[in-house]
């Protein structure tokens, strides 16, 4: 099978768009895909992995257009709408995040989604609604945590905000994404003495 330069064996395409994608090579699977997504349309091994490697590239419109048709043919598979939310999320696209988000009833995605929906309310400013969702996360999840520092910074309480980024860090260990928020949240206070 030739695609777009590239040769695939006659029988090793699944084991090579894999190793493409094990090897972060997003874009060289996509042209793979695309060309057996237009001669077999919309089969879910091909939507699902175009979508994930869209979604890995950045390209969050593009992943949350495969993961709307694959939500579409594959109605029962909750993940595809977590994704589809995720992907509008990313997009900037709150509104219909939200939409989506509030189409799930299945219990075990309940966490995930009320922290989707917590993150889009704070983009969109709203951290009165951030709150409230965030408070309903268990208490012993770091991104609770996390989300109630974010909030904390953004209301200017910024001791408190480290106060959280530390709690954080110390129930899920060192990550540097929560050293770099610790540190901004002191320099936030020391320009504020």
């Amino acid at each position: 099978m030739f695609s777009a330069g590239m040769h695939i064996k006659d029988g090793e395409f699944t084991k090579s768009i894999y190793t493409m994608i094990k090897d972060q090579k997003y874009n060289e699977a996509i042209v793979a895909l695309s060309n057996i997504n237009v001669s077999i349309p919309n089969t879910r091994a091909a939507l699902s992995l175009l979508a994930y490697c869209h979604f890995y590239l950045q390209n969050y419109e593009e992943a949350a257009a495969y993961y709307e048709q694959l939500t579409v043919t594959c109605p029962s598979v909750d993940e595809y709408k977590l994704y589809f939310a995720q992907s509008l999320y990313k997009a900037c696209i709150y509104e219909e995040a939200m939409k989506v988000s509030c189409q799930f009833d299945n219990p075990k995605y309940q966490a995930k989604i009320i922290k989707l929906q917590a993150a889009i309310k704070y983009r969109e400013d709203d951290l009165p609604g951030a709150k409230s969702l965030v408070d309903q996360c268990p208490s012993n999840d770091p991104d609770t945590d996390i989300n109630l520092a974010c909030l904390l910074y953004k209301e200017g309480r910024y001791e408190e905000a480290c106060d959280k980024f530390t709690q954080a860090m110390q129930l899920s260990g060192y990550k540097p994404d929560l050293s770099y928020n610790i540190e901004i949240g002191r320099a936030s206070c020391r320009e504020r003495v």
